[in-house]
């Protein structure tokens, strides 16, 4: 099954597993596990959005623990292009003397830094990952991709 990630707020592209509980019980209600006979039939995203929480939710209400979060590439380069601007400026303009009539040179080099970041892949959802929207928001339409890497199978019955 694909990751599910949240795709939106103070918890954006985090894992199901890393979210608060608080956060797991009202994405819940927002995806509830009952399918109205007569009305319209969820996609399959919206299916595996909602399996993923309430798997989730009854992992964690049999004594599963949140997990920590754990950054993608593009998370983890984005604190070091912080770090390092925060480093160099304190060796190069502690006191903040360039000029203000023209760009500082060190702000030119992490906005630079941060276009080239935008070009990283973020590997933190894995591939075929499926966000979580907004509320109110639509899902996105991306391709699904699902990985049958991790089914073993006997001929043509998957286990």
């Amino acid at each position: 099954m694909p990751t599910v990630v949240v795709g939106y707020g103070q918890y954006n592209n985090y894992r199901l597993t890393e979210i608060p509980t608080d956060l797991l019980l009202q994405l819940s209600l927002r995806y509830p596990l009952a399918i109205e006979p007569t009305g319209p039939h969820p996609d399959q995203r919206v299916l595996i959005i909602i399996v993923a929480i309430h798997a989730e939710l009854q992992r964690r209400q049999s004594g599963g623990l949140q997990e920590k979060h754990l950054p993608g590439i593009r998370e983890l380069a984005a604190e070091i292009i912080e770090a390092g601007c925060r480093e160099v400026t304190l060796k190069y303009d502690p006191a903040g003397n360039y000029p203000k009539d023209r760009k500082n040179p060190l702000s030119k080099a992490r906005e630079e830094l941060q276009r080239l970041l935008r070009k990283v892949s973020d590997d933190s959802k894995g591939g075929g990952a499926i966000s979580i929207p907004a509320e109110g928001k639509a899902l996105a339409k991306a391709p699904l991709a699902i990985s049958y890497s991790a089914v073993d199978y006997d001929e043509d019955v998957p286990f």
